[in-house]
């Protein structure tokens, strides 16, 4: 069947079935622009702000202690700002980084001689079958930590075997074993991938969490999202409990960041960012992971946050393997289990509002 259309003397045959089609097209699209202004009104209020040029809000105690002589300045003059890194070079091995640093202590710590820190900082690097993408990160990393003049030990936090990797779980592992080796007042979650290219791009935390990696070589060296909180992470103590930590229920790539910036939200705290010309970091190339096939289901349903994060990490399968002082880091090796097969936290109805919202989500977003 056919339908013939005559405009200004010309005709035209279009065939019933393709304007069916293209009108179902055009009802959809309206649907959908209709059903996202909806859900932009509902859910604005989720939009992080954050703050392009950090202000120097500590308290009025902090200001007193970094003054102090025996306090380590904020801005140490140890640091050269800009880091020339090559990602293209061969990777240097745990040996050769650890000669070149003679005075990191077994298991990846250290601490200046001459001043008091204000923060002890636990850096947490998920890791799996990325050799020498750590090897390069420490390589880099160790020598702009100790030129801020950071008290710090960094956490190797590796997943066992060849089962979906979980990275919020793994996240939130790491944050339990590091608080049993002491109390650190910042906790930095870190890319493996992730290499600083400037020493002024401080390690700390601050009254806000603070996003360190605004600017990425690969994204051209702009923020991608307002709410992107993935990359580099420094949390406090305070911060990670009220935010639960990150999802245990995010088994492959993708989510669990997004995730938790929504927990971040919820919680109260805005996102701080370094300005873009100081948060900058260089991506060293890899091929991405398995997918999440459950992530947008999972993020449909965020709001169980109070229920999924540190607090319910005990509840869930996992043995430490082991726990052992390297001479770079220390070393966390964790079997989590396979992947089950049913992740979805909960029975709750979905709407069809959420789920379409978090499709848009993602198709705008990720």
């Amino acid at each position: 069947m056919s339908l013939k259309i005559r405009m200004r003397g010309v005709q035209f045959t279009v065939s019933r079935r393709k304007l069916g089609r293209s009108k179902t097209c055009i009802y959809l699209t309206v649907a959908l622009t209709f059903l996202y202004v909806i859900f932009f009104a509902k859910y604005a209020h989720f939009q992080l702000e954050f703050l392009e040029k950090e202000e120097d809000n500590a308290p009025v105690e902090e200001v007193i202690k970094v003054t102090s002589p025996k306090y380590c300045p904020k801005y140490p003059a140890t640091t050269t700002g800009v880091v020339d890194i090559d990602i293209f070079r061969e990777a240097p091995s745990f040996n050769e980084t650890d000669l070149l640093n003679p005075g990191i202590h077994s298991g990846g710590w250290w601490k200046p001689a001459g001043c008091k820190t204000l923060q002890k900082v636990a850096i947490i690097i998920p890791y799996r079958d990325r050799l020498s993408h750590l090897q390069h990160l420490l390589s880099y990393l160790h020598p702009i930590l100790q030129r801020q003049q950071r008290h710090y030990r960094i956490y190797v936090i590796e997943q066992a075997y060849n089962d979906t990797f979980n990275k919020g779980r793994i996240m939130n592992i790491g944050y339990e074993e590091a608080s049993r080796d002491d109390d650190w007042d910042c906790y930095i979650f870190h890319d493996v991938d992730m290499i600083p290219q400037n020493d002024n791009n401080l390690y700390e935390c601050g009254t806000q969490p603070r996003h360190l990696s605004p600017a990425l070589d690969e994204m051209r060296y702009t923020l991608m999202y307002s709410t992107l909180v993935g990359g580099v992470l420094a949390l406090s103590k305070e911060q990670l409990i009220k935010t639960n930590g990150y999802s245990n229920l995010y088994w492959g790539w993708g989510s669990e960041d997004d995730d938790m910036s929504l927990r971040i939200q919820s919680a109260g705290y805005k996102i701080s960012r370094p300005p873009s010309r100081i948060g900058r970091y260089k991506m060293v190339h890899h091929e991405k992971r398995e997918i999440g096939r459950d992530r947008i289901s999972l993020f449909a349903d965020w709001k169980r946050w109070p229920n999924d994060g540190i607090n319910s990490l005990h509840g869930l399968p996992h043995k430490i393997l082991e726990h052992r002082s390297e001479n770079l880091f220390t070393k966390i090796l964790v079997d989590i289990g396979p992947r089950p097969s049913n992740v979805l936290p909960s029975n709750e109805p979905r709407t069809v509002v959420q789920m379409i919202f978090n499709v848009v989500f993602f198709l705008t977003n990720v």
